[in-house]
């Protein structure tokens, strides 16, 4: 459209030089209005106007090309953006601690899964540095670690007539504490679903070969790693 456009731009502009120089040329079309006013009217007034058409379909065009480049800078940006966000590197935070079973543990909850084996043997390796002594539980989140906590610490008790949490050896009334473990009534019950779904390993000492070891086994008891 551009071009035709200019094409009439350019016929105008000479119609209207050869008007002003001799008006009689058009005496035909303008009959006895014919002069260089009417003729300069008529040809300088088309020129404007075409030129109003040449600026608007210019601005529609660079436009959409402008709307195209964006379009493909985005499509070319989206990969490397994914590409970062698969290249964040694991990190991890220590979400709670406990004592059960005379040790001491950690809830670690990790910051994104999937999660490949050398990760975990790597963020392992550094919390054994950090915390000798410590016991550690891995998780991919951190919604029910308070409930896991509990059930680890009172493993194995019931809350008595008292609405004491206790092992039944220790409870007032004897029965009344074995019926509850008859039933399965966990003073603090095992979050046995969540654990399925986010429990990822565990760091802890273990007999290998007749002396302990520390060892690192996913929540399918696979080791991993062992510490020398």
């Amino acid at each position: 459209m551009e071009i035709l456009i200019s094409l009439l731009i350019v016929l105008n502009f000479v119609l209207l030089v050869i008007g002003l120089i001799n008006p009689k040329i058009f005496k035909k079309y303008f009959r006895e209005k014919t002069n260089r006013k009417n003729i300069s009217l008529t040809f300088g007034g088309t020129l404007i106007i075409l030129y109003i058409l040449f600026s608007i379909f210019s601005s529609n065009t660079v436009s959409e090309n402008n709307l195209t480049n964006s379009s493909k800078n985005i499509e070319n940006t989206e990969p490397v953006t994914d590409n970062k966000k698969e290249a964040n590197d694991l990190s991890y935070k220590i979400a709670d601690s406990w004592e059960a079973s005379n040790n001491s543990w950690m809830a670690v909850v990790l910051s994104r899964k999937p999660i490949n084996n050398n990760e975990l043997i790597d963020i392992a390796k550094k919390l054994r540095d950090k915390y000798p002594k410590n016991y550690f539980q891995f998780f991919d989140d951190d919604k029910m670690v308070n409930e896991y906590k509990e059930w680890d610490v009172n493993y194995g008790k019931v809350f008595d007539v008292d609405g004491v949490a206790k092992l039944p050896t220790d409870c007032k009334e004897l029965s009344y504490c074995i019926n509850k473990v008859k039933n399965s009534d966990a003073a603090y019950p095992f979050p046995e679903d969540w654990d399925k779904e986010h429990g990822i390993a565990m760091l802890n000492e273990v007999f290998v070969n007749g002396s302990k070891k520390w060892q690192l086994s996913l929540a399918s008891f696979e080791t991993i790693y062992t510490f020398e």
